[in-house]
This record gives C-alpha cells, sequence and structure tokens, in this order.
C-alpha cells in the first residue's frame, strides 16, 4: 500500500518521458553568419531516443553566401552617347575567398569577361565578395581604348539581401584623324597624302 504513490509517480516520469521523445520539432535560424543569407525554411527534426554530450542529435542547416554584381555603362565622353562592343576584363584584385575561407579566385585572376550592348550596358555573373578591378581590352569601332583601370569592391549589406549590385561608369574618346595639307611643285601631278589608312588625292596647280 506504501508503494503505490511511488510507482504511480514513476509511471508518470517514463510516460512524459515517452511523449517527449515522440515530439517533433522545427529549428529556426534568427540570425546567420556573416556574408550569408538567413535560412527561412523551418527544419523538422524528431528526438527518438535518448542523447547526451558524448552522442548529441546532429540537425543539419545549410546556408548560402551572399553574392554580387557589376553593372558597367560605356558612353561617349563628348556626347554621353551610349557605346556597344567595348569589352572588358573583371580581374581579381586580391584572393577571393567565402567566409568559411574557400578560395574561389586567386588574385589577377580573370574571372569574367564584360562586353557591352547597344543600350552600353553589361552586367556580369555573381561574383563573390571582394575586390575587383576593370581593365578595357576592346573599344567600340572609332573609340581609344582606355588605359585607365576602374577598381570595384562588392561587400556584404545584410543577411536578407541576396545580391549586392555596383555601377561603374566609363567614358571613350573618339578616335582624331589630323590631315596635313602639302602642296605640289608640278603642275597636273597628284599629290597624295596618306593618314592611318586614309588616301585622299588632290589634283594640284600652279
Amino acid at each position: 500500500m506504501y508503494y503505490m504513490p511511488f510507482l504511480n509517480l514513476i509511471q508518470r516520469i517514463f510516460c512524459s518521458i515517452f511523449n517527449y521523445l515522440r515530439k517533433t520539432y522545427y529549428l529556426r535560424e534568427v540570425k546567420a553568419p556573416e556574408g550569408y543569407l538567413l535560412n527561412t525554411e523551418d527544419i523538422q527534426f524528431k528526438v527518438i531516443a535518448e542523447r547526451d554530450w558524448e552522442n548529441p542529435l546532429v540537425v543539419a542547416c545549410e546556408d548560402v553566401p551572399a553574392m554580387g554584381k557589376i553593372h558597367l555603362k560605356k558612353t561617349d565622353k563628348e556626347s554621353e552617347e551610349a557605346l556597344a562592343g567595348a569589352v572588358f576584363n573583371v580581374i581579381a584584385a586580391e584572393n577571393i575567398t567565402t567566409p568559411d575561407g574557400t578560395l574561389q579566385a586567386a588574385k589577377a585572376e580573370v574571372v569574367t569577361t564584360l562586353t557591352t550592348g547597344s543600350d552600353g550596358t553589361a552586367t556580369s555573373t555573381a561574383l563573390h565578395f571582394g575586390k575587383y578591378k576593370l581593365v578595357e581590352t576592346k573599344a567600340p569601332n572609332g573609340y581609344v581604348t582606355s588605359e585607365k583601370n576602374w577598381d570595384v569592391t562588392l561587400s556584404y549589406a545584410d543577411q536578407e539581401t541576396e545580391i549586392v549590385t555596383k555601377d561603374v561608369s566609363v567614358t571613350n574618346t573618339p578616335n582624331e584623324v589630323k590631315i596635313k595639307k602639302s602642296s605640289c611643285r608640278f603642275t597636273g601631278s597628284t599629290c597624295r597624302s596618306r593618314i592611318s589608312g586614309l588616301e585622299k588625292g588632290n589634283i594640284c596647280k600652279r
């Protein structure tokens, strides 16, 4: 008679533990690590057996890194007209790594190439955060290839911004053709001036 309360207590404890082990739980991320996007999906898991520190229950949660893009606009320096056909190399200005230390691009590596379209713009594929430089390798027809490099830094914004876009504006100077005029000493002779492949005939008279 004196053991009944104790047995009832043990039974209640056992039932509570059993019900606890049968429950379904959800893991929800509330803050992503620096450089990563917040995982908005609830991860379901069940506790089906007793665990301890030596044999813990492991619940995996994967985060993906945020990325950046370079948006280039190419225009005529004087008229501001959009220029198509300009080609740029996007070069890593430093070793590009993700926050976990994985090397994504080595310093001085060409990571992608941009070619401007009819509207004078070009947008890169998604790039990992870091420092880059733009180098023009081909100018539009009738323009001078720039010797200048453009530095671009893509930086993490927050855990909810999937793509950070950096705008870069670049201008080109048209080619200049200089014609030197010379006189002929002989009547009826033909004078020819050749400047950068341009040939023009002049009939000279005394």
